[in-house]
């Protein structure tokens, strides 16, 4: 007899419903590429980077990409917009210039190593910690280990209110989503 439980049907959340920032994505680098583009057709080619960077972290790269797409408006938002810059927008907001590959790598790494000390007390086990000015930064501010799920970045990752979270997984909620439609596209026309 095979019993099926009635929760925890998606890996991804967390027992109470929540997305863990901790994790594997779900979307592959390509599905992230070309949801990317479909906005912005000169939005640099990162997608790869997220994932590859994110899993040594154990970081959710698939979200955090999502989350750059969020603060820099798909890499269309010119630099100092808005105001408040958040993160992901101070990295990437430089308008659209000529990305060397080494800087592109810096940039996804350092988003990356701020997501997993915001999200984790312990040193990542497989790759280089946040540098160490950044992490004193972040105990000083009693923000290291204080945001387990993307919820929980609501008001502390420099971004006021309490919808950011929320707003970084409905983007990656939509990319999943298109992600399935374009699957099932590629399976019809193979049928």
């Amino acid at each position: 007899m095979n019993i099926r439980l009635p929760f925890r049907n998606r890996p991804e959340m967390g027992p109470a419903g929540r997305m863990t920032i901790l994790g594997t994505s779900l979307c592959g680098a390509d599905t992230m590429r070309k949801y990317a583009l479909r906005r912005n057709p000169d939005a640099p080619d990162v997608a790869g980077l997220y994932v590859n960077i994110s899993a040594a972290y154990g970081v959710r790269g698939d979200v955090a990409y999502c989350q750059a797409m969020l603060d820099t408006r798909t890499w269309t938002a010119p630099s100092g917009i808005p105001p408040w810059r958040p993160f992901a927008h101070t990295v990437w907001g430089e308008g659209r210039i000529a990305w060397s590959a080494d800087r592109l790598e810096k940039m996804v790494k350092l988003h990356i190593q701020y997501l997993q000390a915001f999200a984790s007390m312990e040193a990542p086990v497989r790759a280089e910690p946040l540098p160490e000015l950044r992490m004193k930064r972040l105990i000083e501010a009693e923000l290291r280990g204080s945001a387990v799920c993307w919820e929980d970045l609501n008001g502390k990752w420099v971004v006021p209110g309490s919808r950011y979270g929320q707003d970084i997984l409905a983007i990656w909620r939509n990319m999943r989503e298109w992600q399935e439609e374009e699957e099932t596209k590629e399976r019809r026309k193979q049928a």
